[in-house]
Parts: C-alpha cells; sequence; structure tokens
C-alpha cells in the first residue's frame, strides 16, 4: 500500500504541471495566430494560478 503525498512531493508535482502548462500555453501564442489563441491562453493561465493559490492556501509552507 501507498503512503499519501508529502506536501513537498505534491508542491514540485504541481510546480512540474505549472511549467509544463506556461510551456505549452507560450507555444500555443507563437505558433498559432488569432485572438481566440489569446483568450485561451489567458484563461489557462487565470485558472492555473487560481489552483495554485487554493493549493498554497491548502498546504502552507512549514
Amino acid at each position: 500500500m501507498q503512503s499519501a503525498p508529502t506536501p513537498s512531493r505534491t508542491r514540485r508535482q504541481a510546480a512540474i504541471s505549472f511549467a509544463v502548462a506556461v510551456a505549452a500555453a507560450i507555444f500555443s501564442a507563437l505558433d498559432l495566430h488569432g485572438w481566440h489563441i489569446y483568450v485561451g491562453v489567458g484563461l489557462t493561465l487565470i485558472a492555473a494560478a487560481y489552483g495554485l493559490l487554493r493549493w498554497k492556501q491548502k498546504y502552507p509552507r512549514q
């Protein structure tokens, strides 16, 4: 049976996921053209920032 992930492990996983999402958003914005791409990138970054803020409240640094 696996033990529950530690906060530092989940923080590292969240940071990696965020970095991949940002890289994908930047690639999409540079490679594709059109206002809808920028709206999608903006919404994605807002959602990611909201998720990170909620996560930081749930798992504060000790």
